[in-house]
């Protein structure tokens, strides 16, 4: 569930697997499937690797599988519990790969190169870093031989990689869109939009948290500028820019609150909020551009209803936040970081967004 974090016991496929472990239809079902067989055969300890991109994904799978066992018959949800806390690691881990959606290019490429037909290539940028906690119970493999970091640091490089690459993918893909630009290369060598990124990462969001002890700041920012920077991968702003709706919420939170609590500004990070309402809301009289425009979300009609029915920038503002549907109560109450937004959506709708970058850098 995204509101708790936990269990969603209301899922369909949860209620079918409570009910028929015997035949589970969810993952959750399969797993509590697979360790109860476990414990019943007294097997030995086992580790959980989870290597989505979930924040805190082991501990995570972790809560889940012990809140489906609380709902188990008790004799059984008892045996599967004690198993999970005596024999079960879940350890934590980070992936950080760029790795664009597969289009018709693709699969071309692969043909010519390769000389087969495969409907499902991946492309991904050469540059991959895997983070897993030393949590295995029963040992582990040597990855690191192979480049992944075993860490006790994970959620720091978590925040590091939210905060700096996915919270500057922001800044890069609005703006980026309605200056046109159609991927990321065209948008990061904008020299206004790299400027922009440049002060957001070490004003806004570097203040805000500890880089892991083994990661130095200036390359790791030199890396992901480099990372940006390939045109053979060109990552489409459209895609980057995508449910924001659900992507901005965990990048911009937590650090806007630390600086409008304590007086301070974020002038960039209320100017991406702004840049991504301009491309997304149907703001009478203003067009985004074709970049917007391809842009997807889940809360897309919400959205746009948005500047369908308000007559302001602060209207639009004003009712995103109160309505509470995508951002939380915190940052509604932050009266100065709304203001920021609605400064910087009028100064896009009256002066452009070169204009717009220019104040906000300025602030």
């Amino acid at each position: 569930s995204a509101e708790t974090g936990g269990l969603d016991a209301t899922r369909p496929e949860i209620i079918h697997d409570l009910a028929n472990l015997d035949a589970p239809k969810s993952f959750i079902g399969l797993l509590a499937q697979g360790l109860l067989l476990r414990a019943s055969r007294n097997s030995g300890p086992v580790t959980i690797a989870s290597c989505d991109n979930l924040t805190s994904n082991g501990q995570t799978t972790k809560k889940v599988i012990l809140e489906f066992a609380q709902l188990l018959p008790r004799e059984l949800g008892d045996k599967l519990q004690a198993f999970i806390e005596s024999k079960i690691s879940f350890p934590n881990s980070m992936v950080d790969r760029i790795v664009p959606a597969t289009e018709e290019r693709h699969l071309q490429l692969v043909k010519e190169r390769i000389g087969i037909h495969d409907c499902a290539p991946v492309p991904a940028e050469k540059f991959s870093m895997w983070v897993v906690e030393d949590k295995f119970i029963a040992g582990r493999p040597t990855w690191e031989k192979v480049g992944v970091i075993f860490s006790d640091e994970v959620s720091a490089y978590e925040t590091m990689k939210l905060r700096l690459l996915n919270g500057s993918h922001s800044l890069i893909a609005y703006p980026g869109a309605l200056l046109g630009k159609a991927t990321v290369p065209e948008a990061r060598f904008t020299p206004l939009i790299e400027s922009a990124v440049r002060k957001f990462m070490k004003h806004e969001m570097l203040p805000t948290f500890q880089m892991p002890s083994d990661i130095q700041y200036e390359p790791y920012v030199e890396d992901l500028f480099s990372r940006w920077s390939n045109t053979v991968l060109s990552d489409k702003i459209s895609r980057i820019g995508s449910d924001g709706s659900i992507k901005l919420p965990p990048r911009i939170t937590a650090t806007t609150i630390e600086h409008y609590r304590k007086g301070r500004r974020a002038p960039l990070t209320a100017l991406t909020l702004a840049a991504w309402i301009a491309c997304v809301t149907s703001i009478r009289g203003f067009d985004p551009g074709d970049v917007a425009l391809a842009m997807k979300d889940p809360a897309l009609d919400y959205l746009r209803s948005l500047g369908d029915s308000a007559a302001t920038p602060e209207q639009i503002v004003e009712k995103l936040f109160e309505d509470r549907k995508i951002f939380s109560g915190e940052l509604g109450v932050l009266v100065e970081f709304k203001k920021d937004i609605s400064l910087y959506l009028t100064t896009i709708l009256e002066r452009g967004i070169e204009n717009a970058l220019i104040d906000a850098m300025r602030d």
